[in-house]
């Protein structure tokens, strides 16, 4: 999975990458079945590498379809910033 991470200052633009405007990027990643939260991880990059062991721990039965997951940005100053929710369809 991975994702573009959105500016906090200085606006997105359309040539290049928005800035960081943080000491480091960190995001929350969450995996949910329904409303239920199945997996959160928290990484220093935009994107996680869902394992297939990781996928049969959370969904035993498999995976829905379509997965939902929750994305959302850490700031050092903010705390965590307003999560974005998306659906994934395989």
């Amino acid at each position: 999975m991975h994702w573009i991470r959105r500016a906090r200052l200085g606006g997105d633009g359309w040539e290049v990458e928005p800035p960081l405007s943080e000491e480091a990027q960190r995001y929350r990643l969450e995996i949910l079945d329904g409303e239920a939260v199945v997996r959160t991880v928290e990484t220093t990059e935009p994107r996680f590498v869902w394992s297939s062991a990781m996928q049969v721990s959370d969904f035993a039965g498999g995976i829905p379809d379509p997965l939902s997951v929750r994305v959302a940005q850490r700031s050092a100053v903010f705390g965590w910033g307003a999560e974005t929710h998306r659906l994934l369809w395989r």
